[in-house]
């Protein structure tokens, strides 16, 4: 039975079930291996032969306090929602029923909103570029997203008047331009491609992984430090090799046995313990890289060490502020240069996030911030309960805006206490003259 001819959309999808599209382990090995040379020798790092681990993306994701401030960043994107807007005259109104929205809920058949942007978002902070196909019909429109596996696409080059990535999906090879694909990317040096921060800050992060595998072999060896025996006079090679092996059986990594030392022989350690070489310190080190990299608080990696109640509210604003607000704008620009059509563009449509549901804080402040803006005449009751998830009010009566009655303009003020003292002195005049009747 033959085979149906796939589309360019099914031989590009990397979740589909086609045999085009596995992952071939040998390719992931050479790319990773790649990733460590051109590390080596773009920062003129040499690593260990013997058994240091080298720090690239793969491996640095393997600390705890990368992989969970990668996923910090990542929900929090992929939590907020990302809604189309039109402009219209005295602000801005919510697009519900356009082929953007439909492509927003679900950006590729099976595959939710959340998921897609937590994937290209995670990319992004890991690898430096987060990349997915755009599926447009034949008007131009898009109607499908596509994310193409980091080790599938290389950076971009300038061809014939356009930039054009490299593809490859099994044995196919593609050259999709720059507005074919949304591409996410993290730091770069040229605004084509991005750099990953574990290659910019191998280095430090080399010292953590290190650690980590110090602590594992130190445990794995029963938490017993490697040693030497030294005997007072010199031993034959048959002696020599005996006393190898009685040593090797008493104090193998299984065995907690002990060793009868006789005729002056003596053990001496040859390793420190993790107390001796700080291996606690130097943990609590790669929590702090982690932090300083991916600009996440020390206390949403469970480090409370320096933190408090207070100051870690005033940490997660600046995390907010710092961190997320950049990602969510450089997200907010990819996706409204090169999801609209030019006549929606001119049109003023473009894709903002909504930070009111991560921002939301304890029910007591939201009730203070809510109520100094509907006496403001800001809000509406309408307007708070949209916010709270909530339906309006019935038949439009949460639709008005109130102020305080004693709020003036500034321009009114003197007009208002002259009216003021003149009807102070009125009301004055008006007793004298009942006391002297």
């Amino acid at each position: 039975m033959q085979t149906a001819k796939k589309s360019f959309i099914q031989r590009l999808n990397p979740f589909s079930k086609s045999e085009n599209t596995a992952i071939n382990d040998q390719e992931l090995r050479s790319t990773l291996n790649h990733w460590s040379e051109q590390l080596a020798s773009t920062l003129g790092i040499t690593f260990s032969q013997g058994g240091a681990i080298s720090s690239n993306p793969k491996t640095a994701s393997t600390l705890t306090a990368i992989a969970r401030a990668q996923s910090i960043i990542a929900d929090g994107i992929a939590t907020m929602p990302l809604k189309d807007y039109r402009k219209v005259s005295g602000g801005k109104e919510e697009v519900t029923d356009s082929n953007i929205t439909m492509l927003l809920r679900e950006p590729i058949a099976g595959m939710t909103n959340y998921t897609f942007r937590r994937l290209l978002t995670l990319w992004a902070v890991r690898y430096g570029n987060g990349v997915a196909f755009i599926e447009k019909d034949k008007s131009g429109k898009a109607i499908g997203l596509i994310p193409i596996l980091p080790e599938n696409v290389t950076e971009p080059r300038f061809v014939e008047g356009r930039y054009v990535y490299t593809v490859k999906q099994g044995t196919d090879i593609y050259y999709p331009t720059v507005y074919d694909v949304v591409h996410i990317r993290y730091n770069s040096n040229n605004g084509i491609w991005g750099i990953s921060p574990l290659v910019q800050h191998a280095q430090s992060l080399g010292i953590s992984l290190n650690a980590e595998k110090y602590g594992l072999d130190y445990f794995q060896n029963g938490g017993k430090p490697a040693f030497y025996a030294t005997t007072p006079s010199a031993l034959g090679e048959v002696s020599r090799k005996a006393l190898q092996e009685s040593l090797r059986e008493s104090f193998a990594a299984s065995n907690n046995g002990f060793a009868l030392m006789d005729n002056g022989l003596m053990l001496h350690t040859i390793s420190a313990n993790p107390s001796e070489t700080q291996f606690s310190e130097v943990r609590a080190y790669g929590i702090s890289e982690a932090s300083r990299i991916y600009g996440v608080p020390k206390y949403m990696l469970s480090d409370a060490s320096d933190s408090s109640y207070t100051n870690s509210e005033t940490e997660y604003i600046s995390f907010y502020n710092g961190t997320l607000m950049a990602h969510a704008i450089c997200q907010e620009q990819e996706y409204t240069i090169k999801l609209y059509t030019e006549v929606e563009k001119r049109s003023g449509r473009y894709l903002k996030h909504n930070f009111n549901a991560l921002m939301r804080a304890d029910s007591t402040t939201r009730a203070a911030f809510y109520g100094a803006l509907y006496r403001m005449g800001v809000f509406n009751a309408d307007d708070i309960r949209e916010k709270e998830d909530m339906n309006s009010l019935p038949d439009g009566v949460g639709k008005t805006y109130f102020t305080d009655a004693n709020l003036i303009p500034l321009s009114k003020f003197d007009d208002f206490y002259d009216a003021k003292i003149s009807v102070l002195i009125g009301q004055d005049m008006a007793n004298q003259t009942k006391i002297q009747a």
